[in-house]
C-alpha cells in the first residue's frame, strides 16, 4: 500500500501545484529590479554595436542609413531607428541605450512566461524563465547594444499573439503580422526561426484544432516575414542603390552550410560547440570535447523515448534544447 501511495504521489503532474499569484509577483518584481537596476553607463565596445550606434546617429542627423559616409545595408533598419529615437529623447546616453535593451529583456521574459504557461505547467515554465533570466549569456547581453534581446522580445510576442488570435479576434492576427515583420527588420537572421515556427503551426493542433485556424496562424507569421525581407531587398536596391549585402552574403555561403546536413561528424561537432556557448557563453574550443558526451546522452535518451511509442512529441527538455540550438 505504501509503495502504491508513493508511486501515485510521484506521478502527480506539476499542474496540480500551480505557482501562486503572490509568488509570481515577487518573481516578476525581482527580475525587473535585477535587470533595470544594473543598467551600466559604460558602453561595451563590439563591432556590431558600433555599427548600430553609428547608423542610428546618421539617421538622427538626417544622413539616413549610412555608416562613415557609405550606404549601410548590412543590417535592417529596425534597431537603428529605435536607437535614433532614444538619441532624440535622451541625447548621447549609453544608459538610455542599455535601458532600452534591458526593458526588452524584461518584456521578453514576461511574454515567454505568458506564452509557455498556456502549454505547460506554471512551475515548469517558471523554472525555464528563471533559468534564462539568471543565465550569464542572457543577463550579459542586456548590457550590450545588440539585437539579440530585442528580437527575443518580439519573437515571444509573436507566439503570444498567435495563441490569443485563436480565441477569435482578428486584432491579434494583425498584431502577430506587425510583430513578425518588425522582428525581421530588427534582426534579419530572425526570419529563420520565424519561418520554422510558421511551418510548424500548420501541423500543431495545440494552437488550433481546425486546419483553417492552423493555416491562418502560419500565414499571419510567414507572409509578413516574407514581405519584410522582400521589401528590404527592393529598398536596398532602389533607394540605397546597392544589393542587400547581408542577404547576398548569406546566400553565397548557403551551399557551404548545407554540408553540415551531409556530414554527421560536422553536425555533432557543431551541436556540441553550440551547447558550449549556451552554457558557458564562450567559444567552444577544447570544451567541445567535453560536451560530446552530453550530446550522446541527449541522443540516446531521445531514441529511448521514441522507442517507448509515445505519440505526444519530444519531452519539454528536448524541445527547449532544439529551440535553443535553432536560436543560437
Amino acid at each position: 500500500m505504501n509503495t502504491n501511495s508513493t508511486s501515485n504521489q510521484i506521478q502527480v503532474p506539476l499542474g496540480k501545484y500551480p505557482v501562486k499569484r503572490k509568488e509570481l509577483i515577487w518573481i516578476a518584481v525581482g527580475i525587473a529590479l535585477l535587470y533595470l537596476s544594473t543598467v551600466s553607463a559604460k558602453w561595451w565596445p563590439t563591432p556590431d554595436s558600433a555599427l548600430f550606434i553609428v547608423v542610428a546617429d546618421s539617421i538622427h542627423s538626417g544622413q539616413g542609413m549610412t555608416y562613415n559616409g557609405k550606404i549601410a545595408n548590412h543590417v535592417g533598419p529596425g534597431f537603428p531607428l529605435m536607437l535614433s529615437a532614444v538619441r532624440s529623447l535622451f541625447g548621447d546616453s549609453a544608459v538610455a541605450m542599455h535601458l532600452l535593451v534591458a526593458i526588452f529583456a524584461v518584456v521578453g521574459l514576461g511574454l515567454s512566461y505568458a506564452t509557455l504557461r498556456k502549454l505547460e505547467s506554471s512551475r515548469l515554465v517558471i523554472a525555464a524563465v528563471l533559468t534564462t533570466a539568471l543565465s550569464y549569456g542572457f543577463f550579459a547581453n542586456k548590457g550590450r547594444v545588440l539585437t539579440d534581446i530585442p528580437y527575443f522580445a518580439f519573437f515571444w510576442g509573436v507566439l503570444y499573439c498567435v495563441i490569443r488570435a485563436n480565441y477569435g479576434s482578428w486584432f491579434w492576427y494583425i498584431l502577430t503580422g506587425f510583430l513578425s515583420a518588425t522582428a525581421v527588420l530588427v534582426r534579419m537572421p530572425g526570419f529563420i526561426p520565424l519561418s520554422a515556427v510558421a511551418f510548424g503551426l500548420c501541423f500543431d493542433k495545440r494552437f488550433s484544432t481546425s486546419m483553417k485556424g492552423r493555416i491562418s496562424n502560419a500565414v499571419s507569421i510567414g507572409f509578413p516575414t516574407v514581405i519584410a525581407i522582400t521589401g528590404f531587398w527592393f529598398w536596398s536596391r532602389s533607394v540605397l542603390n546597392g544589393t542587400d549585402i547581408y542577404s547576398k552574403t548569406h546566400i553565397q555561403h548557403l551551399g557551404k552550410r548545407l554540408v553540415y546536413f551531409l556530414r554527421i561528424d560536422l553536425m555533432l561537432g557543431y551541436f556540441a560547440n553550440t551547447w558550449c556557448e549556451i552554457l558557458t557563453s564562450q567559444d567552444g574550443g577544447i570544451l567541445t570535447i567535453l560536451m560530446l558526451p552530453t550530446v550522446l546522452v541527449l541522443l540516446i535518451g531521445l531514441v529511448k523515448y521514441w522507442r517507448t511509442g509515445s505519440s505526444c512529441g519530444p519531452p519539454p527538455g528536448y524541445r527547449n534544447a532544439a529551440s535553443s540550438v535553432m536560436e543560437g
